[in-house]
């Protein structure tokens, strides 16, 4: 999802050339038209540029239909997708957790995103898109960073209380052999500790990190770095050759048609 959004632009402007091209040959087509089949009758002209206005409504109706079917289908799937989750999640918090802080919770959580969505919104409207899109790219990169780290960890973690034969939740005790850090403050599974428990859950922070997850973290910037420094180098020599990017399926057709020759 970040690297579309870092592509918005260049996927902009691909599409206004092919609008550009598309209306450049129709204008072209519909002047060999009128000018070699009707030499002299203007009002055969006029009922080809009609012709091609009515084509292009029909062709804009459709579009608009596909997208209008797109824009109920993603936010039904998704909606039902969070709802299932968050009944999952609320059903197991209320096995163990007391009952009454779920409607805390819950009235929480909509007022945050009811004030997230605003500042989406308004930012939208301020920003340009580039920029919104980039900030949500960082944003995205270090979510994924976190989440790649701590389940580095955790499999590290379950297999040290395995060979301690210790329980999941006891971490006092820690591998000296793989572990990097290990301190008593900052503690994102300290409940006092809200901050921290934010900085834990959203970019995979832990105060006892192992060299599993460090080498994870950093791999993950590594390999991000290297594919986005890939991608623009391709869209310069893309630029650079007067080429368009062809997509993986137009390829395949491609070569199947190559083959059937």
């Amino acid at each position: 999802m970040a690297f579309v959004f870092l592509k918005s632009d260049s996927l902009t402007e691909k599409w206004q050339r092919k609008l550009e091209k598309s209306l450049q040959t129709n204008a072209t087509d519909l002047a060999q038209n009128a000018s070699e089949g009707y030499p002299s009758d203007t009002n055969a002209a006029a009922d080809i540029v009609s012709d091609e206005k009515a084509e292009k409504e029909e062709e804009k109706a459709e579009v608009q239909k596909k997208w209008s079917q797109v824009f109920f289908w993603v936010p039904l799937v998704t909606i039902l997708r969070e709802g299932i989750e968050g009944m999952i999640f609320l059903g197991g918090i209320s096995i163990t957790e007391d009952p009454g802080n779920i409607p805390i919770a819950a009235v929480v959580g909509v007022a945050a995103g009811c004030l997230i969505g605003w500042l989406v919104f308004r930012a939208g409207n301020s920003m340009k898109l580039h920029v919104f899109f980039v900030c949500a790219s960082v944003l995205i990169f270090y979510l994924a960073a976190g989440l790649f780290s701590k389940s580095v960890r955790s499999f590290e973690l379950n297999t040290w209380m395995k060979q301690i034969n210790a329980a999941g939740d006891d971490l006092e005790y820690y591998n000296i052999f793989t572990s990097v850090w290990n301190t008593k403050c900052c503690n994102p599974n300290d409940p006092n500790s809200f901050g921290w428990q934010m900085f834990g859950a959203l970019l995979g922070w832990t105060n006892s990190a192992t060299v599993g997850s460090v080498v994870a973290y950093i791999l993950f910037w590594i390999f991000t770095a290297i594919a986005l420094v890939a991608m623009k180098l391709a869209d310069r020599r893309r630029v650079r050759m007067g080429i368009e990017k062809v997509g993986f399926k137009k390829t395949v057709k491609q070569m199947m048609s190559t083959q059937a020759r």
